[in-house]
This record gives structure tokens, C-alpha cells and sequence, in this order.
């Protein structure tokens, strides 16, 4: 009876979200009902699929579970053909109408509910963590800057980093009393999407570059169903970012920055508990869990496709671990359609991950290392195909020179381990680093080998360490024999570096198993200790807190970054130019700050004709730093300003208007806005204070 009693109830959940799907889209409904109803569609219809196919707590797969279809699916139309305002609305539907199917079959489930076990201890530590919580979040909001600054740290004061550690130490003292699964996934996974967050908190404008362009597309595609030129790459975020914001009722800049981390936040630590829960439900499972997921958080906090395919791909590693393991119990399709969903999204990941998945169904050793051998060639042969085909990116083939092996071995050296800047908290911020990384390691080390003792994980350990090898090697191929003649520079490196990064994924079990095991060990000792085991509390919360401060960009004495946000001055400007033109052809000379606010307001606005390629309506009107002439051009406009240049750009690209923009913050900009004003036209908007656009038409 009670079987049947929740199948009853899944039927009649699945038809109430594909009514709240219907609400959702009501035009003449208010937008907050309308984006709750589309919520609760989500939440209720994921979670009756996740049910059905193993995963529990279901409610926290169901974000995961209801966008893989979407993804499939969305992707699969967009290629075909395109993505009008129908389909769109159509793939909403989808989620809920596979959940109102599964409820039709008869299947025997248990009624489990969750634990909420209450003591003082509990309550005490809850209630702290709800007002920590709360300040972080308020303190961030706060902080809020539509200015230029270095990375978030540079707007954060003392108090968010003291309120984010009292979190911190409240949410290791829930774990330790309350003893509850549910609970600790709960409270954890809040503390993960605050940390993954930050960027969202302070920067209202966004952050980064590539934000903007893939933002940008998403928009094209829920305004007109296509991006033109139409390519097969990122579609799946794009039409699951479309999707959600017609479901939820938020602008596509909201959602995009915002489903990445709650989706990160409530599915990915689960997974990582199902594993390790195998074993104990002590709290250590809990807290190996939490330190496992800021391996990968560093490469989630921008909302861009290779962020979400990281976490996908990570995802369909992690049920092909379950399904490998001999207690398993999820259904044999879902690493493989996490890892269709990954590949829609972005290629490397994607195959990777299709790559994994595929032998976690084999049995046999010589078919997995034959399959090895097949999966560890994709990479390289996908490369070599791209560019054949593609006009836009050139792959060549060498040996590498002595430099580029030595170059493998500078971890290797002890010159990191002994800097020292003289500053107290920064050094014992790059100490804590250098040690984490050698913790990551160790630990994994250990945690594979008592995973190959065990023999419910005995091929997972074996999977897990193929799936590293096999991104170790083609990190090594691209690394020494492949080159890209198509890309600057400084980023030759950034495809063998991506396949280095992917290759942590594959660390995450064994991170886990590892730190699990080292963690029985120290509670055992601590635990007749209290006062030893509260100095163990307080070193957790410091620990969160210096993983916060590591995962994210910043300009300190260890590291110099340069990547400023965009400001209010900077959306002014673009505006500003735009009026200016009167509706006449021009190109703009900027930085990638200005460039990515032009994508944000106007989005893929205007095309030109490139004179010297032949390239026709090929050619953004603001400087993109990956292939753009104009960003050459731009270059060389802040070396040496001339009306050589502005006149070359003219001819070049067949406008009769040339905009340059300096901001205030670029190195000799005094001199460069000097010799700039003396040939140009005009000046415009000049009460701004961080920039000056100057405008110029032909002198001949």
C-alpha cells in the first residue's frame, strides 16, 4: 500500500507541473507567479524522474535531472534546424511529461523521509548559521560596485571574511550533533552556492568577458530561435538558459549567472555522498563530501559553457562510478545521457566524459584497454579535424623543442615552496596552497589504494585511474606536439591546460576516500579531547574560509591579475557612442572591458567587411582579444597614436567613423589620451571620469 500509495502521488505530481507549466507561460499572469509556478515545475517533476531512476535525496537531483532531457533534446532541434519561441516553450513540457510516463509504470518505492534530529547543540548551530548566512550575503550585497576594480577581494572588508568563518564553524557543528544526512547535505550545499556566488553578489554588471559573448548568444536565440553564423558548439547551455528564463520568468543574464551555481550547490555533493555513504554516515562522510567539491568550484564560478560542462562532465563521472560500483543501484542510461549532455555543451569535456562513461559498461580488461587507447585518441583526432574543416582555427603538428619539456618539470622544482613575500596572512595563504596541493594528492593516492582493497570499488578505483591517464596523455599531446598558429600567444597553452584541469574530475573519489578514511583516524584521536576537538572546529572554518579566497581571481603579492569588471562608465560609454553615430557604420577601438559592455547592450548588433581577408560581414565592430584585427589595431592605436591608423581602419573595414576609448586605468593612459585628442574630430562624453572616447573620421 505504501508502494502504491507514492506511485498515486508521483502521477498526480507529474500532472500538477505540467499544469504549473501551463501557468508559467500565462502572459497576463504577474511575473512573480509565473516564475514560482515554472520553479515548482522544475522541483516537482525532476524529482519524480530522479526517484525513478535511484537517486536520492531526490529533491536534490531534481534540477539535474529535469535539464538532461532539455539539453538533449533542445540541442538536437537547435542543430537540425533552429529554436523558435514554440519549440522553446515546448521543451518545457518535456521534463514533466517523461515524469507523468515513469508514474504510469508500477514500481515498488520505499516512503523514506528526511531526518531531522534537534538537540541544543543543533539548534544552537543552526540558528548561528542562519545569522552568518544571512549577514555573508547581506554583507556582499552591500559590497555591490558598478566600478573597475581587480577581482572581488579588492571590494570584500574584514566582516564578510569573519561572518563567512562563523558559517563555516556553525555548519561543522551541525554536521558533528545533528548526525543527519539530509541535513548536512542541506546546510552544506547553502554554503557551497554562497561560495560559488560571490562574483554574482558584488559585480551587478557581471564579470569577465566571456560571459557576455555566450549571454549574448543565448539572447539571440530566445529572441529569434538562431545565431548566425550557426555553429554546433555550447547549444545545450543556450537552450537550457533559454528554457529556464521563460520558465522562471528572469532575464537571461539573471539565470545564466544563477542556475550554474545552484546547480552545483544541491546535486554535485550528493553524488560524492552516495559514494562515500557506502561506507559510514558519521559526519565524516559529510565533511569529505564538502572538501571534495572546492576541487572543481575554481572552474564553476563564471557562467560560462565550459564551467557548466565541468560540472556536467563531473556529474556523469561520478554515476559512472556508482553504476561501476557492485552495489550500485542508478539506472545504466544516466551516465551516459550526463555525458550526451556534457558533450552538448562543450567538446572537450564532452568527450571525455562520453569516453568514461563508455567503459564503465565494459566488463572485460582487454576491452577497456583497447577501449583506453580509442578514448584517449579522440582528443587529438577532433583537433586535427577541426582544423581541417574550420577556417577559424589552424592545428599543426611538431616536435617539441627542449624548452617546452623542461617546462613540464617546473613543478617539480622547490622554488614555489620557499617564496615568501613577507606578508603574514598572504604567506600562510601560499603556504595553505602549496600544501592543499599536496594533500590532493596524497589523499588521492590513498584513497585509490583502499579503493582497489575493496571489492565493491575495485573497478571504480580502475576506471578512475584510466579516466585520469587517458587526460594526462592528451594534455601531453597538446601540450608538445600540437600547436595553434590561429591563437595569441599567451593562449597557445589554454587547450592543453583545460585538459589538465579536467583531469582533477578524476581525483574527486579518490580525494574523497581518502580524506574520509584520514578523518576517522583524527576524530578517534580528538574525539576524548573536547578543547582538542573545538581547536579542530576552529581550523575547518579557517580552512573554508582560505579555500574561498584561493578559488576565486585576485591581485595580491602571490598573484597578479588584470582582468577588470565591467563599470557603469563603461556601459555609459558604449551608449554614448552608439547616440554619437547617428546611424552611421563605425568600429570601435577598445579594450575587452569596453567590448564585452557593447555585447551586453547591444548584443551581436553590427558586422563589417574586413578589406585585407576579404571576409564579408565577418567582423565585430569592437575588438574580441581572440583573432579580431580591430584588438591589433587597438594595440597599436595605444603604442603610438596616429591618424594612420584611425584613417587605415577606415579603409580597412569600409567605415567612415573610427571611436577610441582609453580607460584611465591603462598603463602611460595620460599620454596615450594626449596624443590621441591632437587629431581627433572630438571628444565626447566628457564628464565621464575613469574614460575618454575620441572620435575621428577621415583626414585625407
Amino acid at each position: 500500500m505504501n508502494g502504491l500509495s507514492i506511485h498515486h502521488r508521483q502521477r498526480a505530481g507529474a500532472l500538477i507541473s505540467l499544469m504549473l507549466v501551463g501557468v508559467s507561460f500565462a502572459a497576463w499572469l504577474p511575473d512573480a507567479i509565473r516564475g514560482i509556478s515554472g520553479g515548482a515545475s522544475i522541483i516537482i517533476s525532476g524529482a519524480i524522474l530522479a526517484r525513478v531512476i535511484g537517486l536520492s535525496p531526490s529533491l536534490l537531483f531534481s534540477f539535474l535531472v529535469w535539464s538532461i532531457p532539455v539539453i538533449i533534446l533542445g540541442t538536437g532541434i537547435y542543430t537540425l534546424a533552429y529554436l523558435p519561441g514554440w519549440a522553446q516553450h515546448g521543451l518545457a513540457f518535456i521534463s514533466p511529461a517523461l515524469a507523468f510516463i515513469a508514474s504510469l509504470k508500477e514500481t515498488e518505492q520505499t516512503n523514506a523521509r528526511p531526518n531531522f534530529p534537534l538537540n541544543s547543540q543543533t539548534v544552537f548551530f543552526l540558528l548561528l548559521f542562519i545569522g552568518a548566512v544571512g549577514g555573508s550575503i547581506a554583507s556582499l550585497l552591500h559590497m555591490r560596485t558598478a566600478v573597475s576594480i581587480l577581482g572581488p577581494w579588492s571590494a570584500v572588508t574584514p566582516t564578510f571574511y569573519v561572518l563567512f568563518f562563523l558559517a563555516a564553524l556553525a555548519l561543522i557543528g551541525i554536521i558533528r550533533y545533528a548526525r543527519s544526512a539530509t541535513l548536512a547535505l542541506w546546510m552544506t550545499g547553502c554554503s557551497l552556492f554562497i561560495s560559488a556566488s560571490i562574483l554574482f553578489f558584488i559585480f551587478p554588471l557581471g564579470f569577465g568577458f566571456d560571459p557576455y559573448i555566450h549571454q549574448a548568444a543565448t539572447t539571440a536565440i530566445q529572441d529569434s530561435g538562431i545565431i548566425s553564423p550557426k555553429t554546433p558548439y555550447y547549444t545545450g547551455q543556450y537552450v537550457l538558459t533559454v528554457v529556464l528564463a521563460r520558465l522562471v520568468s528572469l532575464p537571461i543574464s539573471t539565470v545564466d549567472r544563477l542556475w550554474l551555481p545552484i546547480l552545483f550547490s544541491i546535486s554535485f555533493l550528493p553524488l560524492v555522498f552516495l559514494i562515500l555513504r557506502k561506507k559510514c554516515t558519521d559526519p565524516c562522510t559529510a565533511i569529505a563530501s564538502f572538501f571534495s567539491a572546492w576541487i572543481i568550484l575554481p572552474e564553476i564560478i563564471s557562467p560560462t559553457p565550459w564551467g557548466a560542462a565541468y560540472l556536467i562532465g563531473a556529474c556523469a563521472m561520478l554515476t559512472s562510478v556508482l553504476f561501476s560500483s557492485s552495489t550500485g543501484k542508478i539506472h545504466r542510461a544516466i551516465p551516459f545521457l550526463l555525458a550526451v549532455a556534457t558533450l552538448c555543451i562543450h567538446p572537450i569535456p564532452g568527450i571525455i566524459a562520453l569516453g568514461f562513461t563508455s567503459l564503465s559498461y565494459m566488463r572485460g580488461g582487454l576491452s577497456m584497454g583497447i577501449g583506453s587507447l580509442i578514448v584517449a585518441s579522440l582528443i587529438p583526432l577532433a583537433f586535427l579535424l577541426q582544423g581541417a574543416l574550420s577556417g577559424q582555427l589552424s592545428v599543426t603538428l611538431g616536435l617539441p623543442s627542449v624548452g617546452d619539456v623542461q617546462s613540464l618539470f617546473y613543478p617539480l622544482s622547490l622554488d614555489w615552496l620557499v617564496q615568501s613575500r613577507f606578508t603574514f596572512p598572504l604567506d600562510t595563504l601560499s603556504l595553505f596552497s602549496t600544501l592543499g596541493q599536496g594533500a590532493l594528492i596524497a589523499l588521492s593516492v590513498y584513497g585509490l589504494l583502499l579503493m582497489r582493497k575493496s571489492p565493491d570499488t575495485s573497478k571504480s578505483s580502475l576506471l578512475l585511474l584510466l579516466g585520469l591517464g587517458i587526460t594526462l596523455a592528451d594534455y601531453l599531446m597538446l601540450r608538445l606536439f600540437f600547436s595553434f598558429p590561429s591563437l595569441i600567444s599567451y593562449e597557445q597553452g589554454d587547450y592543453a591546460e583545460r585538459l589538465l584541469l579536467l583531469s582533477k574530475t578524476f581525483l574527486i573519489v579518490p580525494f574523497a576516500s581518502g580524506c574520509y578514511a584520514a578523518l576517522v583516524h583524527v576524530s578517534k584521536k580528538l574525539s576524548p579531547a573536547p578543547f582538542l576537538s573545538f581547536l579542530g572546529m576552529i581550523g575547518f572554518a579557517g580552512v573554508v574560509v582560505g579555500l574561498l579566497y584561493l578559488s576565486y581571481p585576485r591581485n595580491d603579492a602571490y598573484m597578479s591579475f588584470h582582468g577588470y569588471n565591467i563599470s557603469a562608465q563603461d556601459v555609459a560609454a558604449v551608449q554614448s557612442i552608439d547616440r554619437d553615430a547617428g546611424g552611421m557604420p563605425y568600429v570601435v577601438l577598445a579594450n575587452q572591458v569596453v567590448s564585452a559592455a557593447a555585447l551586453k547592450e547591444f548584443g551581436f548588433k553590427r558586422y563589417v567587411d574586413d578589406a585585407v581577408t576579404g571576409k564579408r560581414g565577418q567582423v565585430f565592430y569592437y575588438p574580441i582579444p581572440t583573432g579580431s584585427p580591430l584588438y591589433a589595431e587597438f594595440r597599436a592605436m595605444l603604442e603610438s597614436p596616429s591618424s594612420e591608423i584611425t584613417d587605415g581602419v577606415m579603409d580597412r573595414f569600409g567605415v567612415e567613423l573610427v571611436y577610441v576609448v582609453v580607460n584611465r586605468y591603462e598603463p602611460r593612459a595620460p599620454n596615450i589620451m594626449k596624443q590621441a585628442s591632437a587629431f581627433a574630430d572630438a571628444q565626447i562624453q566628457s564628464q565621464l571620469e575613469h574614460l575618454s572616447i575620441f572620435r575621428y573620421t577621415k583626414t585625407k
